[in-house]
Formats: structure tokens, sequence, C-alpha cells
């Protein structure tokens, strides 16, 4: 006699579709009564990580619990759950989930990893490390110990391009094994301006609220629409503010997170794609397979990632000339392609407030300010915090993040603090606020420090809309460059520091020419508004030229292949 319940359940453990369907189906079912349905924990972290996908995190979590309920050592619920809570910054609570997992199956490669994340965000760096080798040791083919090697990398002041390149290869063979083979593809002709638009792809998990977002929804509407046509494929399956902006700016909208790379392939062929733009790298979401067994004839890294994505088949990485000095070209798997001025082009912050008078003049001592994740606040960061603070004996500083919401993480930061011997009492550590709030917080700050190796880029950005400079210091990798690069286009070389020493003295300076950075802080707004950082306009121009002559050039490099 057939087994009805257990057959439904079997079913439904296989269903595979859009999460707003699953979503109903898995509700009805289990709203059904059906013993073996309801009281399945495999039913429940479904429709959980359906709930996930949609962002309804709060319900999800309960639904993970509720199987945990039902089976207290159930490993997919406890794994999933502990995924959850990492993703929303709840690193101790994660990293406890982890453990019990472990506990359970000492040979669990993903929860090891995931433990590692969750005590790298709990500045347990040294633990995570030995997590992370342990990981790779049972698993030596996975990707995520290499990826994870390979981020830690660009925190690291040791670092060099060079380096970077080598982790970057390594990490991208383990995520591209199998995919290395270039499918064969026919280019009829070389393109030529005016006879057709080149369609051009962009592939990325963050058309949202995130930094790529906000780097792109600026220009994107000033992109001559007769040159090139654009086409996104997201990761993503939700839409929030930003990604509803951008949407209007692309031709055609893709969602590409459920595809395997062989449909997304006969979807860039189906329409017609000239370049296709990698917006990922090694970031979360990345389809870096897809670019290994070339889905288009002119392939180009950016955005979402800070080096080379060690990826053969990677035609161009789009940076400018200080982000990317002609030296570092020799730790590419990438052609360099430059942009004339910046590789960013940053967007006018909404409900920014007026640029406010230097509070300095009347709290009558400099102000220094981090608005960056604690993960970028480095030892060698530390350090040359310290020796700033020594030398400004009378200077506060304001460090304001996400993860200092959470009373635990500001005990563990303010050991950390005291470990390092920086004056506490003259160190304000501050909760996340709303984004309006968190922009009038640049208000009560002078100027910024940067921190070392992994230097700021939105923060930097809208520190700048704010009035406030930051003072950088010029590294040997593109994100430790990247701060360089941005206040250089501001017309504020003279902020980018050469060495420690000269970070220290040119901060030293500041504190003691008030006057000099209120007139400063008075014009930044309407200067940096005028140069190529936010020239939108400008920026679009500069891109579609680029990609033009990336298109051709790569013609006259690579033979045609046949289908």
């Amino acid at each position: 006699m057939i087994d009805r319940e257990a057959t439904v359940a079997a079913l439904l453990l296989n269903y595979d579709h859009n999460p707003q369907e699953g979503l109903l189906v898995y509700r009805r079912a289990i709203a059904s009564g059906l013993r073996g349905i309801a009281n399945n924990p495999d039913v429940h972290v479904n429709l959980a990580l359906y709930l996930m996908a949609l962002g309804e995190s709060v319900e999800a979590e309960a639904t993970f619990r509720k199987a945990l309920d039902l089976a207290p050592a159930h490993i997919a619920s406890l794994y999933n759950l502990g995924y959850l809570l990492y993703t929303q910054h709840r690193a101790s609570e994660a990293a406890s989930i982890f453990r019990q997992v472990l506990a359970l199956d000492p040979a669990h490669v993903n929860a090891m990893i995931n433990l590692a994340n969750s005590l790298q965000s709990l500045m347990q760096r040294d633990l995570a490390q030995g997590l992370m080798r342990q990981a790779q040791l049972l698993a030596p083919d996975n990707y995520l110990p290499a990826s994870f090697e390979l981020f830690e990398s660009t925190y690291d002041t040791s670092s060099t391009d060079a380096t970077i390149f080598t982790k970057a290869k390594h990490a991208a063979d383990l995520r591209c094994a199998g995919f290395q083979t270039p499918i064969q593809m026919q280019i009829k002709k070389p393109w030529y301006q005016g006879e057709r638009p080149l369609q051009v792809g962009f592939v990325s998990g963050d058309f949202k609220m995130h930094p790529v977002g906000f780097f792109l929804q600026d220009w994107l509407p000033f992109v001559d629409k007769s040159r090139l046509t654009l086409h996104a494929f997201s990761m993503l399956e939700v839409d929030d503010a930003v990604a509803q902006k951008l949407r209007a700016q692309f031709a055609t909208w893709q969602s590409v997170a459920r595809m395997g790379d062989e449909e997304v392939q006969a979807l860039t062929a189906k329409l017609g794609i000239d370049l296709l733009i990698d917006l990922s790298g090694h970031t979360d979401m990345n389809r870096l397979p897809l670019f290994a067994c070339r889905a288009a004839p002119v392939q180009i890294s950016w955005l979402g990632w800070y080096a080379t994505t060690g990826v053969a088949n990677m035609d161009y990485f789009l940076t400018d000339r200080i982000s990317s000095p002609e030296s570092s070209a020799a730790h590419h798997s990438e052609r360099l392609l430059y942009l004339p001025t910046t590789r960013l082009c940053l967007c006018e912050p909404i409900f920014a407030p007026p640029v406010s008078p230097l509070p300095a003049l009347q709290n009558k001592r400099i102000t220094f300010g981090s608005l960056q994740s604690l993960l970028k606040i480095t030892d060698a960061t530390l350090h040359l915090w310290r020796r700033v603070l020594e030398r400004t004996p009378s200077a506060h500083l304001h460090i304001r993040c996400t993860q200092l919401g959470q009373a635990e993480m500001v005990a563990l930061f303010e050991q950390r603090l005291r470990d390092f011997e920086l004056p506490l009492a003259r160190i304000e550590l501050l909760s996340p606020v709303s984004y309006a709030a968190y922009l009038e917080s640049y208000q009560s700050i002078d100027l910024m420090l940067d921190t070392i190796p992994f230097s700021g880029g939105t923060t930097t950005a809208e520190a700048l809309w704010m009035g406030v400079p930051t003072l950088t210091l010029l590294g040997n990798t593109l994100i430790a460059r990247q701060g360089a690069s941005l206040m250089s286009t501001a017309g504020l070389a003279d902020w980018v520091a050469d060495s420690e020493e000269d970070y220290v003295a040119k901060a030293l300076y500041w504190s003691g020419h008030l006057d000099e950075l209120a007139e400063l802080r008075a014009g930044l707004r309407e200067a940096v508004r005028a140069s190529p950082l936010f020239d939108s306009p400008r920026f679009a121009r500069a891109f579609t030229e680029a990609i033009e002559s990336a298109y051709n050039a790569n013609l006259l490099l690579q033979p045609l292949r046949d289908i």
C-alpha cells in the first residue's frame, strides 16, 4: 500500500521551482495536517530556505527552529540556521550553532568553514585561519578555504600584487575546475561605431543596496544607448530600492541564480552578448565558472572585486592607473584596461544634510573618524592609529559600524583597543543608525583616518560629500591603493601618505591647522561634485569608449573561433 504522506513529502523535498511558488507549495503542504509532512524536519528546512531566498529572515529563523523542535540533532536545520545567523551579523550565535554541527559531525567541512568565517567576524583571526587549514586538509578540492585565504591576504600589509595573484590563481583553479576549456564561439566580423550597439552584459549578485549598486546607479542613465545596449544577469531573486532603480537602465534583466552555467551561456548567446562584465570576482554569489568557459567573446572583470580574478579566460581588468599601475600588469591573468581618471563613479548620497562647520572650531580639539567595518580595522591599523593619537593628545576618535550594535562585539573590540594600548577615554564606539543619521554623524568628525591595508571606498566617497577628507596610506595592492585613487581624483593628492611616518605627520599637521581644514571642508562638496568622481556623464562616456576599444582590440588579439 502506498504511503501517501511519505510520497508527498518526497515530492516536496525534490521540488525545485522559483521561491515565490515554492513558498506557497510548502506552506499549503504543511497546513494540510499530514503528519508525514508537518512533522518532517526536512520539509521545514526547505520552507525556511525559500523564505531566506525571499529575504524573510525572521520567519526563516523561526522555521529552522521549528525543525529543531522536531529533531534537535538535525544537522541540516542546525547548519542552515547557523548560516542565516551569520548573514545577519550574529557571529557569536552562528559560531555556537556551527560548533553544535561539528560535535555531531566532526568532518562537516562547510560547518568548519563557516565557523571560521564567524570567528573572523569576532576578530579571532588566528583561530579562523587554523580551522580553514583543517578544512583544506579534509577537502583539498574545496574552493572556500582557498577563497578565505585570498580574502585574508587583502587585510595583510605584507601582501603584494604578486602574492595576491598566486592566491587568486589557486582559488580560481578550484572554483572553475572542469570549466577552463573555452566553448567555441563565432565572431562574424569586427564592430564599428555607428553600425549597431554593442550588447553588454553585467553579471552580479549585488544589484542592490551595496557598493556595487551604488557605483552603478548614477552613471548608467547617461550611457548612449545607440552605442551600448545593457543587459543584467542577476544572482538576486529579490529587489530593493536600488535594484528597482537599476532595472530601468537595462534592456533586459535576467534572474540567473537558479540557472546552470550552460543555461546562462545559452541565454547570452540568444541575446547576442558581445561583452560580459563580471561584478563579483571571488565574492559571494560569483559565477566565475561561467567566465572560465567563455560565455561571451570578450570578458571583463570590474566592480565587486579588487584584484585579479586569476581566471584564464577573463580578458580585461577595468581599472585606473593609480589603483593598478603598469607595474602590476604582470600580476593579473587579465590585461589591464584603463579608464582615463577613475575606476569608480560615485553617486550623490540621498538624505545628505548640508555640510556643517568644522566641529573642531567649537570643540577646541580635532575629532578623527572611522565608519568602516571592524574587519578592516586590522592590527596594523590599530598600531598606526595609536601613533596618531599619541602625537595628538587632545584628539578624539569616533568609530561607528554595524558590528558595534552588539554588546558582545563592543566588549571584544574594547579589549582589542586595550591590548594595543589605545586611549579608550578618547575613543567613542558608536552603534549603527539609519542612513540619514549615519550621514549626519560626519558633522561631528573633522577628518577620517583610513584603514590599512584595506582602504575605504564607499565610506571615503560619502565622507568627501559631507566635506570630510580622508587621510589614506598608499599601499602595495589595489585595495591598499583605492584610497589614494579616490583622494587624488578628488584633487586631494596631498592627503595620500607614502609611509606610516608621513601618515602620522599629516594627521599632526591638520590637527594644528584648523582654519585651513575648515576652509577645505566648506568647499569640498562642490569641489568633488565637479571632479571626475561624481561626474556621471563623463564617466559614462569614458566607460563606453573603453568598452568599445576593448572589443575591437580583443578581436585583433584572438583568432576567430568557429562554432
